[in-house]
């Protein structure tokens, strides 16, 4: 059976985030995780400030219910732990705990040798290209009003 091809990057763009994510999470259930455990493990590692369980829902894309749930088992199987803010006492900020950080460097090691073997059927220029072209995304993405229609290119 035979499906239409979409039309446009983004239809290309999403297809390609798709299969990149089932690729990953194949390799995360290997290594005994999910791809939810997996995206708290890189928040909280490589987070430049304290992450409260609010800031981590957003960061990861969930919902606080669906966080606290999965940060509670996380937090029995010792990955992570709460601790009351020093800014805020009312507040609680999330960290990793050793067995989290080893854990997290397991996720580190599935990136970097699925980027290996996406890399070795890439030219460097290609890559390079490819590596320009995400950050300017990123950059025009976090630049666009929510709430207004297409905006005119700039040069």
């Amino acid at each position: 059976m035979s499906f239409p091809q979409p039309t446009g990057w983004i239809s290309r763009w999403n297809q390609v985030g798709r299969q990149v994510r089932r690729d990953l999470s194949e390799r995360y259930s290997l290594a005994g995780l999910s791809e939810s455990k997996a995206a708290i493990l890189e928040a909280l590692a490589t987070g430049d400030r304290q992450l409260t369980q609010a800031d981590l829902a957003g960061d990861v894309g969930l919902s606080e219910s669906n966080l606290c749930g999965l940060i509670e088992r996380m937090k029995n199987e010792g990955l992570v732990e709460r601790d009351r803010s020093p800014l805020d006492r009312r507040k609680s900020v999330l960290s990793l705990t050793p067995a989290g950080h080893e854990r997290h460097q397991v996720v580190c090691r599935l990136h970097a040798d699925y980027e290996a073997a996406l890399q070795c059927r890439l030219s460097p220029e290609v890559l390079d290209e490819f590596t320009s072209v995400l950050n300017r995304l990123r950059t025009c993405s976090a630049s666009l009003d929510r709430h207004s229609g297409p905006q005119r290119r700039s040069a």
